[in-house]
């Protein structure tokens, strides 16, 4: 996005959205992840540049109202972004199932990922790129059981030779911040 977006900002934009669905008389069933996924749940309070769709494709409509929204709120034309649909091939089986609605409008309704897949996917960025992906998992209080639970699960995201010793010193690092509650 040109600056970060609150989540108020982010609301308001699926809101609008679900406005310019229904004028096209066009229903939207999305799946996302990231930080847009949490400020619409409320769990982060920081500002977030997009929202990230894992499924479905962003089609020629969905798309062309997501850009009028984006010009109405001064947005970056891609706020609404299909980045991250790679990660469908990683998560564990079943992730369907676990979504949850986070947003739902009479056009659109959004669904997150489960608590369980959103750890997996921001512990995979924590590690891989290590951005805001701390704060937002220190933002969804795990349980030191539940990161231990997906370590075997990240050590599959890379081949290099270097990712265990990564996913470890960067798992040993939070799992400290858990345990001493900062």
């Amino acid at each position: 996005m040109k600056a970060g977006v609150s989540s108020d900002t982010l609301k308001g934009a699926l809101t609008l959205l679900d406005g310019e669905l229904a004028k096209v008389n066009e229903f939207r069933s999305l799946v996302v992840c990231g930080g847009g996924a949490l400020s619409v749940m409320g769990v982060i309070s920081r500002e977030t540049r997009d929202l990230d769709v894992i499924t479905p494709d962003i089609d020629p409509v969905l798309l062309s109202a997501a850009q009028v929204i984006a010009a109405k709120l001064g947005l970056d034309r891609e706020w609404l972004n299909n980045g991250p649909s790679g990660f469908i091939k990683d998560l564990e089986s079943y992730w369907e199932l676990r979504t949850q609605v986070i947003f739902e409008g009479s056009f659109l309704v959004v669904k997150s990922l489960g608590r369980r897949d959103l750890l997996a996917t921001k512990l995979q960025g924590l590690c891989d790129r290590d951005e805001n992906d701390l704060e937002d998992i220190l933002f969804l209080k795990p349980t030191v059981q539940e990161i231990e639970s997906l370590r075997t699960w990240l050590l599959q995201r890379d081949a290099s030779v270097y990712w265990p010793e990564r996913v470890d010193s960067q798992l040993s690092k939070l799992v400290g911040r858990i345990a001493h509650g900062k």
